[in-house]
């Protein structure tokens, strides 16, 4: 049994249930894929297991839903006549010689890479072909004529994995003492995970669905207190909330959407944070009231809980404001760190980078980035990597690379915002995954951290070619 439903191929029915078509499947499977960080830590906590093994099994899980839905959906003889497979191929073949020439330079002249440079090798000439391509597209996604509406299915996938998240976070959460909730992972990844959450139940859900995955997505970036998921949250809810305006044909329509969001968003923000003031107990069961001794040994001041988690809120406003006055000193390790001098801002790690690039045109590959740079993050005492994604292909290897990352992201990012309305729901979750991860990849982790970005780039095209 098969069906139309207006976009490039045909959709069947899967054999999960009467109800479940593919096009939902695929969705869920594209939000499993963008969760995975924290969905596989919030399974390890409750069946007592490695994180890491469990987030490579949700992940690899949710891939294998992906491909099985793209099976059904996607044509290979369209998908070679629309992917611009031979761009891509040059792109990579230029881009694989280029990186080449500078390896063999540094082997011939003695240098011994580790694991993670030579990871850089091979993932360079990648992401810089793909941005090649894109940077070289004619086809420009155009915004839908009307709001796409996505399956019950979904709405219930979405809502009900936001729900299990949140309550794993709740009941099983840190020790008590701690003062952020990372699923003894990273906090970072769990507010992108989290941002990434309330983007696509803004964007895509309905109803009840929709205000309960936009409030425990809020409740999941708040507990990891992390001033890149705090970032992404607030840039990827501009740009839903912006681009749910322009879907509506009427300047009435669209005001009246924007204010909305706007208003759904302010409540929610409410009742996720006004609780802290009164109760010791929220925002988890297992936090304690009393000291955070752990947490601020190096003070003779004890803190609760709730008081610790509002401080640590400051440090994003000091993105703005600089760092605090010696006298005002804050209760956090890191925060310490910072007012002493020991720990760099964002923004000395990007000059400090672009100086370095500047100094050596052909990069420092395979010498690690604390070799070359003396920029302090705390724990571990010197950054390992720019926090950047075109600013580490750049000290690796180099202007070239660097000015096609740099210019590449630009092009992509607006291309991506573009198809935050697409009609299609496969582009559009693909689009809003893409771009919050793309987001992420401006500001904290190294090419490692960013596979999952590189991923939903590939989705994404794919998507794109598929559903133009």
């Amino acid at each position: 049994m098969s069906m139309t439903t207006g976009n490039a191929f045909p959709m069947r029915r899967t054999g999960l249930g009467p109800k479940m078509d593919v096009v939902a499947l695929g969705a869920c499977a594209l939000v499993g894929i963008a969760m995975s960080p924290i969905l596989g830590n919030a399974a390890a906590l409750v069946i007592n297991v490695p994180r890491r093994l469990m987030q490579v099994v949700a992940l690899l899980t949710s891939a294998g839903f992906a491909v099985h839905a793209a099976r059904h959906l996607l044509s290979p003889a369209a998908l070679r006549h629309s992917l611009p497979l031979r761009r891509f191929g040059y792109a990579l073949l230029g881009s694989a010689a280029f990186v080449a020439v500078r390896v063999g330079a540094a082997l011939m002249a003695g240098e011994r890479p580790s694991l993670y440079a030579i990871f850089v090798a091979l993932a360079t000439p990648v992401w810089m072909a793909l941005l090649l391509t894109n940077l070289i597209e004619q086809q420009h996604p155009k915004p839908a004529a009307n709001p796409v509406h996505a399956s019950l299915n979904f709405n219930v996938f979405v809502a009900g994995l936001s729900l299990g998240i949140a309550l794993t976070a709740y009941f099983l959460g840190p020790d008590p003492g701690e003062i952020h909730m990372g699923f003894r992972g990273s906090t970072t990844h769990v507010g992108t995970s989290a941002a990434t959450l309330v983007a696509i139940a803004l964007a895509v859900l309905k109803g009840w669905s929709r205000v309960a995955s936009v409030l425990l997505g809020g409740y999941l970036n708040f507990l990891a207190t992390s001033r890149t998921g705090f970032l992404v949250l607030i840039f990827m809810v501009v740009i839903v909330v912006l681009a749910r305006a322009r879907e509506h044909s009427r300047a009435i329509q669209g005001t009246t959407s924007a204010l909305r969001d706007t208003g759904l968003i302010v409540i929610c923000a409410v009742l996720l944070v006004y609780p802290t003031r009164y109760s010791t107990y929220y925002p988890y069961v297992s936090s304690r009231p009393g000291p955070s001794g752990a947490r601020v040994e190096f003070l003779n001041r004890k803190l609760t809980d709730s008081d610790a988690l509002q401080q640590r809120y400051k440090r994003v406003v000091r993105l703005f404001r600089g760092p605090v006055a010696p006298d005002d000193l804050t209760f956090t390790e890191i925060q310490r760190l910072e007012a002493e001098g020991l720990a760099d801002s964002r923004w000395t790690i990007i000059s400090q980078t672009l100086r370095t690039i500047a100094a050596d045109p052909w990069g420092y590959w395979p010498k690690p980035f604390e070799q070359a740079t003396t920029i302090y993050c705390g724990r571990p005492p010197v950054c390992r990597y720019p926090h950047n994604l075109a600013l580490e292909i750049g000290y690796h290897f180099g202007w070239v690379p660097f000015a096609i990352a740099a210019v590449g992201s630009v092009v992509l990012f607006f291309r991506t915002v573009m198809a935050v309305t697409h009609p299609a729901l496969l582009v559009r979750i693909s689009a809003i995954t893409l771009l919050a991860y793309l987001a992420f990849a401006q500001v904290s982790g190294n090419l490692l951290d960013q596979s999952l970005t590189l991923g939903f780039f590939v989705a994404w095209m794919i998507m794109r070619a598929a559903y133009p």
